[in-house]
C-alpha cells in the first residue's frame, strides 16, 4: 500500500509538474489541429485528429554470417590533455597488437555519415503505472529522433525493452534505420508503430509488483544478449523513476529474478553496451555499489537525473543528441583474421589479449574503448536460423528471399510462429529479407503517436469514432502531457473479437477527433 501512494501520489505530482518545455515537442510525425469545418455538418465541429492507419505488410533483412573469417571491432575516442575529445586520427597513430604481435593490417575511420557501421540502441523503458506521463511525452521524440537521425545519414537500429518487476518485453529483433537502404523505410513504420503502443501498464497488468524498486538490472542482463550487430556502436537507454532489486538483501517479490550486482557488471561488459541511464541518483546507477562501479560508470555511458526530465532541465533529446556526439567523436577499427594468418581465428574473443595505443602520448589518451567480433566464442555452426519477430506471424503471408531470389521449399516456419530455419546455410555474406505479416491485426496495424491540442475544459467534449462508430471512454485513454496537450492511447480492446469497430473485418482503422 505504501508503494502503490508513492507512485500514485508521484504520479499526480509529475502531471502538475510537467512544464511546457519538458518535451519541447514537434509532432511532424503526427497530424496537426487544423480547426476546418466539416462540410457535412451545420455546426462546423473543429478537427482535431483525423488519419487511416491500414494492416501493413512488415519487413526483415539479415547478412549471412561470414564465419570463416573473424573479424574484430575496436570502437574508441581520443581525449587530449585538457580532456577533449578529438575529431581527427591518422591509421599512422595508432599502434595495434593481438597476443603481443603488431598487427599493421587494418582499417580506421571515423563513426559518423560517412561511415557504414551502424548505432544499435535499446531503450528500455519502466511501464509500471507511474511512469505513464514520462512514456507519453517521450512518444513523439523517439519518432522524431528515428527519422531526423535518418534524414541526417546516421545508421541506427532500434529496440524496444520494457520492464517492471521483471522483464515485460525483450530485445529480440533490432528495426534497421540505414539511410542508404531504401527498403529499410518499411522496417521504421514498424519501429514507429511500436513507439506509439508503447504505454505504461495499470491495474493487474501493472508489472510493479508490491515492492517499490523495480528490476531494471534484469532487463540490462537480459538486453546483454540482444541480437547486436558485430560491427556497431552499442547504446542501452535506461529510464525508470525507482531504484533497483538485486540479490541478496533487496530482492522484494521476485526472489531469484532480481540479479546478482556482479552479474550485471559481467553482462555488460560482456555485450560492450554503453548505459546511458535517466534514474533517480542511486548507488548502482552513477555511483559505486559496495566498492564496485555503477552501470554508468563501468560502461562508459552517461546518467541523468530522473527528476531533471520531469522538471524540463533535459529532455530525451538531450540524450538522444549525447548518443548522436559520442558517435561523431568515435573511431573505428576493424581487422580480419583468417586461417591462413598468424593468428587463430576461432579463439574466443575473451582468450585473445588484443590492445591499442597511440604512437606518442601527445596525441592524447585512449578512452571509451570496446572491442567486438563477429565470432565472440570462437568458430560455431553457421546459422540457419533467424529470428523474424517477438511476436506470432502470419506463415501464409510470408515470402523469403535470398539475394533477391524467392525462396520455395528451404526453409519452414518453426512452431512458435517467429523464426524461420533454413534446411542449411546460406552463402556467406549473402542478403537474406523476409516480408511477413503479423497474425494478428492489432500487430499488423501501423499506427503513430496521437496528440491533440485540448484544454482541460474540453476533453470531456470530444467527438471520437473510429471507422465511422462513435468510441465509448472504455476504448481509449487519454493522458495529459502539457498545457493544452494530451495523448490518446487506443486500448487493446478496439481489436477484441467481437470486432467493435469493425477493424478486423475490414483492416482499416479510421479516426476522427472533433469537438462536439
Amino acid at each position: 500500500m505504501e508503494r502503490f501512494i508513492k507512485k500514485e501520489f508521484g504520479s499526480i505530482k509529475m502531471l502538475k509538474a510537467f512544464l511546457f518545455s519538458l518535451f519541447a515537442l514537434s509532432f511532424s510525425s503526427c497530424s496537426q489541429t487544423t480547426f476546418t469545418a466539416d462540410e457535412n455538418s451545420a455546426l462546423a465541429t473543429p478537427v482535431l485528429f483525423e488519419n487511416t492507419y491500414k494492416v501493413s505488410p512488415s519487413e526483415v533483412q539479415f547478412i549471412q554470417p561470414n564465419l570463416a573469417e573473424n573479424k574484430t571491432t575496436l570502437t574508441f575516442q581520443v581525449k587530449d590533455s585538457l580532456g577533449v575529445l578529438i575529431e581527427a586520427l591518422l591509421k599512422s597513430q595508432v599502434v595495434l597488437k593481438e597476443d603481443g604481435q603488431v598487427i599493421t593490417d587494418f582499417n580506421l575511420s571515423k563513426n559518423s555519415v560517412i561511415t557504414t557501421n551502424s548505432a544499435d540502441i535499446i531503450l528500455a523503458v519502466d511501464v509500471t503505472g507511474s511512469m505513464e506521463p514520462t512514456i507519453e511525452a517521450a512518444k513523439a521524440r523517439l519518432v522524431n529522433f528515428v527519422r531526423d537521425s535518418r534524414a541526417r545519414g546516421y545508421h541506427t537500429r532500434m529496440c524496444l525493452s520494457t520492464f517492471g518487476d521483471y522483464t515485460v518485453s525483450k530485445c529480440n529483433r533490432f528495426y534497421n534505420n540505414d539511410p542508404k537502404d531504401p527498403g529499410t523505410e518499411i522496417e521504421i513504420n514498424e519501429l514507429i508503430s511500436e513507439i506509439t503502443k508503447l504505454k505504461a501498464l495499470k491495474g493487474p497488468l501493472d508489472p510493479g509488483g508490491r515492492d517499490f524498486d523495480e528490476n531494471p538490472m534484469r532487463a540490462v542482463i537480459d538486453a546483454a544478449g540482444a541480437p547486436w550487430a558485430s560491427n556497431a556502436q552499442r547504446f542501452m537507454i535506461l529510464v525508470t523513476d525507482a531504484g533497483f532489486l538485486y540479490s541478496p538483501g533487496n530482492s522484494g517479490d521476485v526472489g531469484l529474478l532480481a540479479p546478482l550486482y556482479p552479474d550485471v557488471l559481467s553482462a555488460i561488459t560482456q555485450s560492450q553496451m554503453k548505459i546511458f541511464a535517466v534514474t533517480p541518483s542511486r548507488s548502482g546507477y552513477e555511483k559505486d555499489f559496495r566498492s564496485q562501479k555503477g552501470i554508468v560508470e563501468h560502461s562508459g555511458g552517461r546518467w541523468y537525473r530522473f527528476s531533471d526530465l520531469v522538471s524540463g532541465q533535459i529532455t530525451l533529446t538531450t540524450v538522444l543528441d549525447n548518443i548522436i556526439s559520442s558517435i561523431d567523436t568515435t573511431f573505428v577499427l576493424d581487422y580480419t583474421l583468417t586461417s591462413e594468418g598468424k593468428h587463430d581465428p576461432s579463439k574466443p574473443l575473451n582468450q585473445r589479449n588484443i590492445t591499442i595505443e597511440l604512437l606518442s602520448s601527445v596525441l592524447g589518451n585512449i578512452a571509451g574503448l570496446t572491442i567486438n567480433s563477429n565470432l565472440p566464442n570462437g568458430r560455431v555452426p553457421d546459422p540457419r536460423n533467424f529470428v523474424i519477430s517477438n511476436r506470432a506471424i502470419d506463415p501464409a503471408k510470408l515470402s523469403v528471399y535470398v539475394d533477391n531470389e524467392l525462396q520455395i521449399g528451404t526453409y519452414v516456419v518453426l512452431p512458435n510462429l517467429k523464426e524461420v530455419e533454413f534446411f542449411k546455410p546460406q552463402r556467406p555474406n549473402s542478403k537474406i529479407k523476409i516480408k511477413y505479416q503479423y497474425d494478428s491485426v492489432k500487430d499488423s496495424m501501423g499506427l503513430t503517436p496521437i496528440y491533440i491540442s485540448v484544454g482541460a475544459d474540453k476533453i470531456s467534449l470530444l467527438k471520437f469514432k473510429i471507422n465511422g462508430i462513435p468510441v465509448e471512454p472504455q476504448y481509449y485513454t487519454l493522458v495529459p502531457v502539457e498545457l493544452n496537450l494530451a495523448s490518446i492511447i487506443i486500448n487493446d480492446n478496439v481489436f477484441d473479437e467481437s470486432d467493435p469497430f469493425g477493424i478486423n473485418a475490414t483492416g482499416t482503422l479510421d479516426i476522427s477527433i472533433r469537438t462536439k
